[in-house]
């Protein structure tokens, strides 16, 4: 008898799990770490859980305990008492001369259960380990490298140096294509940014780097910005690379990966945050190269309304993008807690006044995108 307990058990598992897996798939549920979302209280999970998963549990015990009475060999049975006398009431099920379980059966329930257990506790840890790696999250982003000299947009190496000694770490920066098919630090072919650049003409990687940024800054590949992350290796970067049309991501992205894999840097892409501009740029990087951190910006795509906004943070959710960014008009207080719901960090852009970028994150923003605002002015109460 304890033999058929354990293995109907089994049984009602291997049923279990693969009505849930199933219907997840069919209903475009992601597969969670249900328990860790439920401590870090991301509603959306809690909602999954509560109205989805327990019900379709209870359904299934229920179901598999009526079987199960019915085939063990087992009667349910109710006793009811009237005066001294007691009556036993058989509700349902059959006593059967053999209720045992044939050994075919048997171990062919246990290598299911097996292999089910596997499949289970694998798809745990890559999703555990998903969840809890990639870039941390931080309250100042320092836009284009960060404000030095009174300028801005300078993608520059003295720009992230000197922001990083004042404290930043997280870094947006800006990425183009050169004539020869590099990709380099800068925000627009258009600007003059340079007395050696005539607005329009796309640079080749040569003469970009041979250029000074306004005369006195030093211009980026991004093989330069990878060796100064190596060098130091608490500072993050956001892509800002503009492109939209797939042809143009897959060149720029793939001549990123080449590079970092020509100076044995491959490593230093871990500490790449790609910023995508809508849900198919995502799949196509995805296949480049298995970036860790990954971060949606709206800014080319939404159009303010609530429930858009909904589809794109589940749309982060089912994939493990854990920031979404935006422009600060916008947004607002409600938008911020949909994103919560769904356990998104919330970024705007672009804000240079201190006491605004406060008010932003009591408001429930978690971090800036800034050209000034230093991290230590956010932390100083």
């Amino acid at each position: 008898m304890k033999k058929n307990i354990w293995i109907y058990g089994c049984k009602c598992l291997i049923i279990w799990y693969w009505t849930i897996w199933l219907f997840n798939r069919m209903m475009g549920f992601s597969n969670r770490c249900l328990l860790i979302d439920r401590k870090r209280q991301i509603a959306y999970s809690c909602n999954y859980i509560d109205h989805i998963l327990i019900p379709i549990t209870i359904i299934l015990v229920m179901i598999y305990l009526i079987y199960f009475i019915k085939n063990s060999g087992e009667k349910l049975r109710w006793k009811i008492s009237i005066g001294k006398k007691e009556k036993c009431i058989v509700v349902f099920g059959k006593q059967k001369r053999n209720g045992t379980i044939g050994k075919k059966s048997v171990w062919i329930t246990i290598i299911i259960f097996g292999l089910t257990g596997i499949m289970f506790t694998t798809e745990c840890l890559i999703k555990y380990k998903a969840m809890n790696e990639g870039w941390p999250g931080d309250i100042i982003v320092s836009h284009a490298g960060g404000e030095i000299d009174g300028y801005i947009y300078t993608n520059s190496k003295e720009a992230i140096l000197k922001n990083y000694e004042l404290g930043n770490r997280t870094f947006e920066m800006d990425f183009q294509m050169t004539s020869d098919n590099s990709v380099v630090c800068v925000h627009d072919w258009n600007v003059e940014f340079s007395d050696g650049h005539r607005g329009g003409v796309v640079e080749s990687e040569k003469d970009f780097l041979s250029m000074q940024i306004f005369g006195r800054y030093t211009a980026l590949s991004f093989g330069d910005l990878l060796q100064i992350m190596d060098e130091y290796p608490d500072m993050w970067i956001v892509t800002d690379t503009k492109y939209t049309e797939r042809e143009d991501i897959i060149e720029q992205f793939s001549s990123m990966v080449e590079t970092a894999e020509k100076l044995g840097l491959e490593s230093v892409l871990d500490r790449i945050i790609v910023q995508i501009y809508n849900c198919e740029m995502y799949y196509i990087v995805k296949n480049i190269y298995p970036f860790k951190s990954w971060n949606f910006t709206l800014y080319q795509i939404w159009s303010g309304d609530k429930t858009e906004f909904q589809r794109y943070a589940k749309f982060c959710f089912e994939n493990n993008i854990k920031s979404i960014t935006m422009w600060t008009n916008p947004a607002r207080k409600e938008i911020f807690e949909i994103a919560h719901e769904y356990g998104l960090d919330v970024y705007v852009h672009t804000e240079n006044n201190v006491n605004t970028a406060r008010q932003y994150i009591i408001e429930g923003v978690d971090g800036i995108y800034t050209d000034s605002i230093l991290k230590a002015e956010m932390e100083d109460k």
